[in-house]
């Protein structure tokens, strides 16, 4: 009974001090603490799909779910928002690449994000592709070995028919952002930027916090117009915010962000998961019109056979991926006489379009006789053999990414004492020795000295005479 009066007795101060402090904020030194969260303005539903799909399972595989598979702007925030909270809470993701929404299809090195091909990655961020290759086509992997502040040079790029799970995405609304008046950040630590921007309004004070993901939460002055930032990397927030009254002539209003992404982790089975896809099934592939012209020698050295591949595609609307046409020209000289010719190898694919008709192209290439059949299989094997070198695993087993993890640098900085520590005990071990002889050396060349001018005084009191040598 008498704990139930005390509750009471508590709750009903606490009301009091409460009315109080709405009545007139400055009696107390109030203090609110509030989370900042992570975020732009789109408020998402993010899914880790745990199976191995190859990237086209994974396009599809979001799709049938309702979700989009993940994009990120040129800094990648939300990637490394999304990899924090893995290696936080799913740690079994360590060491597992994801596969993102950004692809290259075609060989003339453009990035795509999903099936939007008007929009294309610019020149700066996918130079922080890893293993970009000008010439293949390839899709995008988040690296997971590491857990870095800033995601340049840690997203790589590989063959898209390699098996990794996937990340989808789904906007669920604007993201909650709560406005607390009379009320500003008390404490600034040496993590946080601050940035003052200067005549603006109080809704363009919280379009900003609203749109730059890193601003957790933001300040604005009526008096002085002015609005103030404050931002952190992604892979600090959530961080606590602690507000306290600042005035009480309503000049000063704080916004927060009070929800970040939501994340869920599906497990998936791997079953329809298979090898059966070509370069042609990935979103924007042929999107606009390449030409290649490949001019080979023929087996006398002196006439050529000129091989022109053109592929057309009709420039598509938003969304749409699917391309109707594809035309390959095979051109060889006319057989000289005593020459036989025979009929080549047939191709049939099959190209799935925007409607529900299905167009196949037949392709009949003609070619020379043995020589020519032993020139196109030389041609052939060249082709198809792969260089090691330029597989992501060689390539990985040599990429180093930054740690900002302080145990890492704690290893890395007790690593670099242990070695100098050793090197000066070498020396140390040493330096009597060298000091010793050092002094012995100077030692004996004063000594000769001293020798040399005592010699010279007792027999030769006058300089000696120069004798010449007589010649021969």
């Amino acid at each position: 009974m008498n704990d139930d009066m005390d509750l009471l007795y508590r709750l009903l101060l606490l009301d009091f001090t409460a009315i109080l402090v709405t009545a007139n904020p400055m009696m107390f030194n109030a203090t609110l603490s509030v989370i900042g969260y992570f975020g732009s303005q789109n408020w998402q539903n993010m899914v880790v799909g745990n199976a191995n799909a190859s990237w086209i399972d994974a396009f599809e595989e979001c799709r049938s779910l309702g979700y989009s598979i993940a994009t990120a702007s040129s800094t990648g925030n939300k990637f490394l928002h999304l990899r924090n909270f893995l290696f936080l809470h799913h740690p079994e993701f360590i060491n597992v690449p994801l596969w993102t929404g950004m692809l290259k299809p075609n060989l003339d090195d453009a990035w795509y994000l999903r099936d939007q091909c008007d929009k294309t990655v610019n020149e700066n961020v996918k130079n922080t592709y890893v293993n970009n290759t000008v010439g293949d086509r390839q899709c995008l992997l988040i690296n997971m070995s590491v857990n870095a502040v800033r995601m340049a040079y840690t997203w790589y790029a590989s063959s898209c028919f390699e098996h990794h799970p996937f990340i989808c995405e789904q906007t669920i609304g604007s993201r909650p952002v709560d406005s607390y008046e009379d009320m500003q950040l008390q404490h600034i630590d040496s993590d946080t930027s601050v940035t003052i921007s200067s005549n603006t309004t109080v809704e363009d004070c919280k379009r900003k916090l609203e749109v730059v993901s890193n601003v957790f939460t933001a300040e604005y002055n009526s008096t002085s117009k002015q609005c103030t930032s404050y931002t952190r990397y992604a892979i600090d927030l959530p961080i606590e915010v602690n507000l306290t009254v600042f005035s009480e002539d309503n000049t000063t209003i704080s916004f927060v962000k009070s929800a970040e992404n939501i994340v869920d982790v599906i497990q998936m089975s791997n079953v329809g998961y298979t090898d059966n896809y070509q370069i042609t099934d990935l979103p924007c592939y042929g999107y606009g019109e390449t030409t290649e012209t490949t001019i080979v020698p023929d087996s006398t050295g002196y006439d050529y056979d000129i091989l022109t591949e053109t592929t057309t595609a009709p420039t598509p609307s938003l969304g749409d991926y699917y391309y109707d046409t594809l035309t390959e020209t095979t051109t060889d000289p006319t057989p000289s006489l005593g020459v036989s010719s025979f009929g080549g190898p047939t191709e049939t694919a099959i190209f799935p379009t925007s409607s529900a008709a299905v167009t196949i192209v037949t392709t009949t290439s003609t070619l020379d006789s043995s020589s020519s059949l032993n020139q196109w299989i030389s041609i052939a094997k060249e082709e198809n053999i792969v260089n090691e070198k330029t597989l992501s695993s060689y390539r990985n087993k040599r990429v180093s990414a930054y740690d900002s993890r302080p145990s890492s640098q704690a290893m890395g900085v007790l690593g670099a004492v242990f070695i100098a520590a050793v090197v000066s005990l070498i020396v140390m071990s040493d330096l009597p020795n060298i000091i010793r002889d050092l002094r012995r050396d100077l030692h004996e060349r004063k000594s000769n000295k001293t020798k040399r001018t005592l010699h010279d005084v007792l027999f030769y009191k006058t300089k000696p005479p120069c004798t010449r040598r007589s010649s021969v």
